[in-house]
């Protein structure tokens, strides 16, 4: 029997005189699972020679000691398909790319009386982090953020530890410390394809979280799932629509007013960087691929910006009245402007304005101004109004540390889509 440290790696099991309808990578898994060893301890193990690499001689004589009963001519054309680079060696990458979820995994540990987790059948162990299955930790993290009544978008964000705005495989780490998730890291961001980029793209994330079966893993520690908030959020271009649309609604902004507001670095037309700024100080709730859509459907030019007319011809059909209705928010048609502004349709300023408005009270504070003085002093041109030029050049001068889309949300917020505050 093979040894890895002190654990004996068991093929007794797993043993098979031939093995011709399974495909090696997920006989290879099976006993390593059955042996309850990760993909990371698997290739220091299956690595025979110890040199940091997996040569053909190395995965051969791991199979035979396990007696997997594959033939060398199969077990070399898997040594080649995992051999992606071409080299001639398996790096740990390619090892963790070919072998987290193999093909049949399933199959070879039901023929073996195994369990899902790699366990005999009728034994009673829970799945610990070194048996689960990579799509099952994930059902896992779908799971924790049901508990926790967070979308896939802020669960993201929340998983985001050192907020550098993506996932890394750290943050994965520190993450699963707090939250106290017996799941292997290096697995979770293999299967979200983190390796490619260095992160775990939020598109990934939003993709496989919503894909994943929370409601699996709280059953099966006595929660009903329907009792907490979806992770989902609505997703497509119609439900990305709707949202601008109600956020629009319930500031009573009209379409062009909605346009100078979404247009950020306020060049009159609409860029997907103004696009994506907007969304987030609004804090509206629309994933990133459905922004990239929205975007899309408002017909940029060749350079990427799109115009008024786009975006009227876009949202001219969108209905936010459903989504308000549903957090609560009923408005009459004939409603005012002179609604006041709010966030979007959870009502309330978002943090955005929120933290404008403290760091602008701060400095007229420091500076012993009233807000009569401080608003006569921000309203740079001296037209009787602030508008959000006037707000940039102050905020400029004063040395303040807020963004243009604090800046943006801050006007946005008192001038309800007017030209001043």
């Amino acid at each position: 029997n093979k040894r890895l440290g002190g654990q004996c790696l068991r093929g007794d099991t797993m043993a098979s005189a031939a093995a011709p309808n399974h495909h090696p990578a997920a006989l290879l898994r099976a006993a390593l699972m059955f042996n309850q060893v990760s993909l990371e301890e698997g290739y220091v193990s299956v690595d025979d020679d110890a040199d940091g690499r997996i040569s053909l001689t190395d995965l051969v004589n791991s199979c035979n000691n396990l007696e997997l009963g594959i033939a060398e001519e199969a077990l070399a054309a898997y040594h080649k398909e995992m051999d992606t680079n071409g080299d001639g060696y398996v790096d740990e990458g390619e090892w963790m790319a070919a072998m987290r979820s193999p093909q049949g995994l399933e199959d070879v540990l039901r023929s073996r009386g195994l369990d899902a987790n790699g366990a005999e059948a009728g034994s009673s162990g829970l799945a610990t982090a070194t048996t689960m299955a990579p799509q099952d930790m994930i059902n896992t993290i779908a799971a924790s953020l049901t508990y926790n009544k967070l979308s896939t978008d802020e669960g993201y964000d929340a998983f985001d530890v050192d907020g550098d705005g993506t996932v890394s495989l750290a943050d994965l780490q520190k993450a699963f410390e707090t939250l106290e998730l017996d799941l292997r890291p290096d697995d979770v961001f293999a299967e979200m394809k983190g390796h490619a980029q260095g992160y775990i793209e939020r598109a990934v994330w939003n993709q496989m979280i919503q894909q994943a079966d929370a409601d699996k893993v709280l059953r099966s520690r006595g929660i009903d799932g329907s009792e907490g908030l979806s992770t989902q959020s609505p997703v497509g271009l119609e439900a990305a629509l709707n949202n601008v649309a109600a956020a629009l609604r319930f500031n009573s902004l009209d379409l062009e007013q909605g346009f100078e507001a979404f247009d950020v670095d306020q060049d009159g037309r609409l860029s997907l960087a103004d696009l994506r700024t907007a969304v987030r100080t609004l804090e509206l709730q629309i994933q990133e691929e459905d922004v990239a859509a929205l975007h899309e459907a408002m017909g940029p030019d060749a350079g990427g910006y799109c115009a008024l007319e786009g975006w009227k011809r876009a949202l001219t059909t969108a209905d936010g009245s459903e989504l308000l209705r549903s957090r609560g928010v009923y408005l009459e048609p004939e409603e005012s402007a002179q609604a006041p502004i709010a966030g979007g349709p959870d009502g309330g300023a978002p943090e955005p304005v929120r933290r404008a408005a403290d760091v602008i009270a701060a400095a007229l504070a420091y500076n012993a101004l009233s807000p009569a003085e401080g608003y006569d002093s921000f309203d740079v041109d001296d037209d009787g109004g602030v508008s959000r030029d006037d707000l940039a050049k102050s905020a400029e001068m004063l040395q303040l540390d807020l963004g243009p889309g604090e800046l943006a949300a801050f006007h946005a917020h008192l001038a309800g889509g007017g030209a001043h505050a």
